[in-house]
């Protein structure tokens, strides 16, 4: 299926990424220099397991440990084939949007971390959602409970249900990236916290209903 609009979801998520950061970087420009220190109890009982994160030299180990921090995380919203698809595309390209530097305090609570995130899904993240996206929203379609009651057609109506919500998460991109950093200002994966809200579930369904209704109504006419 070739029904999503990557470069233009993309475009608008980025200036909506730019916009969003660059607010709380503003707030935060006071704090620049006041980064994470370490504890004592840190600097004597360093973490033993970090994925390999303090070994990290260049973009392939960044693509690595990018890639196994990423599926190891639990996810709520996506199977574990569509995780690999953001994962592994996400990783592909993060060597390309950060230095290595950058990549150190990509998992930190601070100014870098936010910094370098906000790179991280405004050119890296934003470019692989569609495919991962799309698989969902078709996977969904045909396990729903609209979709049950139909006989024939299931294909029809998840492929028209899989295009008209895309089309409705491209129109409320703002709203919907702009959630999920508030939700979890640490989120490399924004749309986590989307997919897992009871208004997804009830607007997926309805909207399943409507293609269904309407592959009825051109039967019969």
């Amino acid at each position: 299926m070739n029904i999503t609009k990557p470069s233009l979801i993309f475009t608008f998520l980025l200036s909506i990424l730019v916009l969003a950061s660059g607010s709380s970087y503003a707030q935060n420009a006071t704090n620049k220099d006041n980064d994470k220190v370490q504890s004592l109890g840190d600097i004597l009982n360093p973490q033993e397991d970090d994925d390999g994160l303090s070994g990290v030299k260049n973009a392939k180990d960044m693509a690595n440990v990018y890639y196994k921090k990423c599926m190891k995380k639990k996810s709520l919203a996506f199977d574990k084939d569509e995780k690999e698809i953001l994962c592994a595309c996400t990783s592909a390209k993060i060597g390309s949007v950060i230095t290595v530097k950058e990549f150190k305090h990509l998992y930190e609570d601070n100014y870098k971390g936010k910094e370098a995130r906000g790179k991280v899904i405004a050119y890296a993240y934003t470019s692989c959602m569609d495919y991962a996206v799309e698989s969902k929203l078709y996977n969904d379609c045909m396990v729903s409970s609209t979709i049950k009651k139909v006989v024939t057609g299931k294909r029809a109506v998840c492929k028209c249900s899989t295009k008209e919500y895309m089309d409705r998460m491209f129109k409320e991109t703002s709203y919907i990236v702009m959630q999920a950093i508030k939700y979890d200002p640490l989120t490399l994966n924004p749309l986590e916290h989307y997919f897992t809200t009871n208004d997804y579930g009830y607007l997926f369904e309805k909207n399943t209903q409507y293609c269904y209704s309407k592959m009825i109504y051109n039967d019969y006419n």
